[in-house]
């Protein structure tokens, strides 16, 4: 895509003193302001995995040797501490 801009004489100056300092282009600089910005604007989706592990959903629970019989119960007042926490 051809692209023609007009910049005011501080961005100017700015983007000659870019070009003298980093050896680059005005293509590239402009180019890594678009991803910058464009990265900003939209981050990249987290994983579920990531936002369970954030909210302490995914981690190890004390139990006792009887968690598979009565799991529902146990697992019920973990959640409802952390709640109550303001952890959940």
């Amino acid at each position: 895509m051809e692209l023609t801009i007009h910049l005011d004489a501080e961005r100017a100056q700015k983007l000659t003193y870019l070009q003298q300092h980093s050896a680059q282009d005005p293509t590239d600089l402009l180019a890594q302001a678009i991803d910058q910005n464009y990265q900003k604007l939209r981050p990249s989706p987290e994983s579920a995995y990531q936002i369970f592990e954030e909210f302490g959903l995914i981690g190890c629970m004390d139990s006792g040797a009887s968690l598979p019989m009565v799991d529902h119960p146990s697992i019920r007042e973990q959640l409802q501490q952390k709640r109550q926490q303001g952890t959940l």
